[in-house]
């Protein structure tokens, strides 16, 4: 007997054991053909050989192919994580690099600040004004004429 004769023997017998129990011959036939690898097959092939009741290899069978479908979506499920930790990355180093860019703009703006605040000092108010001590402040002050008072009627 060949390897593909045997392998559609098992899968014949694994199908009948499994009519009963949970897909029809086709759906199993269909899922061992297409869904299945190698390795995965002989495992059926395995479990179809003990000696022991059909129910039990059908639960075996069918514990096997869930175990299998739940492998198959763990390995798609990592190769989605890894697509999104790339993409979280890409964004993460975006977001860094637009703080940057803000925090140097900020820091810019601070800069100019200062010379605007400088040259404001510088041009509007003389030197002499901005060393006057307080008291020659409130001495200049108090030599200025009160604001006249209204008549009263």
């Amino acid at each position: 007997m060949s390897e593909s004769e045997e392998t559609l023997t098992h899968s014949s017998v694994a199908a009948s054991i499994l009519t009963e129990s949970f897909i029809s011959k086709s759906e199993f036939e269909e899922y061992y053909d297409l869904v299945l690898t190698n390795d995965q097959k002989k495992i059926i092939k395995q479990i179809e050989e003990i000696n022991i009741p059909n129910e039990i290899k059908a639960k075996w069978i069918q514990d096997s192919c869930y175990h299998f479908k739940v492998e198959e979506e763990k390995t798609k499920l990592d190769q989605e994580k890894i697509k999104l930790e790339a993409e979280n990355e890409t964004l993460l180093d975006r977001v860094q690099k637009q703080n940057k860019a803000i925090y140097d703009l900020k820091d810019e703006v601070i800069k100019k600040n200062e010379d605007i605040a400088k040259l404001v000092r510088t041009e509007f108010f003389p030197t002499n004004l901005r060393t006057e001590s307080r008291s020659q402040e409130s001495t200049r002050k108090s030599h200025l004429p009160a604001f006249p008072q209204r008549n009263k009627k």
